[in-house]
């Protein structure tokens, strides 16, 4: 109950535990030293981080994404300060990340039901030009929805192909690029 006397007292400049326990104190507080010095060294952890931690460059686009999607409770301090300045300066983008997360959740739990109202909802947000996309090609994103099977076989063996066509350019015809294959599979 005595925090947001804390709080007032440390914005009004008291930083030293021991007058800011004899405040709390003279209020009624209950509690030991320690309490209230444990408290201002967290304070003055998190205002030391916040300054240490501001960008010097903006982060690249990718290391968002993958903070935003896979990382998102941040590995290290300085993560999480950066976190929290991109979550605060930029709310388009966790509401990017919410339909990112619902829509992945249709794909995964295969809701081809939820598919249109999902359209309807991110067609006016940051993913805009993603939902034109889906839209464009509606019928293949509703099969890959409803049916059981995928192209991944498919597409796995092209991708060993050109990697294969790649190593060997120039060096050799198509019988070898053959054989290569076949012993590759």
């Amino acid at each position: 109950p005595y925090e947001q006397m804390l709080d007032k007292l440390w914005n009004e400049g008291f930083r030293n535990g021991a007058e800011l326990h004899r405040q709390v104190r003279a209020a009624g507080f209950r509690g030991s030293l320690r309490v209230v010095t444990e408290w201002t060294t967290r304070r003055r952890q998190d205002l030391k981080a916040a300054e240490t931690c501001v960008p010097r460059k903006a982060p690249a686009a990718r290391t968002v994404a993958k903070m935003l999607t896979t990382h998102r409770h941040g590995d290290t301090r300085q993560q999480i300060a950066l976190l929290a300045i991109i979550t605060k300066s930029t709310p388009d983008i966790i509401t990017a990340r919410d339909q990112l997360d619902a829509f992945q959740a249709i794909v995964r739990d295969r809701k081809v039901e939820a598919l249109a109202p999902w359209l309807a909802e991110a067609a006016g947000g940051p993913l805009t030009s993603f939902v034109t996309g889906l839209r464009a090609d509606l019928a293949a994103v509703d099969a890959a929805l409803r049916e059981p099977w995928s192209s991944g076989q498919v597409e796995g063996t092209i991708n060993k192909l050109k990697l294969l066509k790649r190593q060997m350019y120039g060096r050799a015809n198509l019988d070898l690029l053959e054989a290569r294959l076949m012993s590759a599979a």
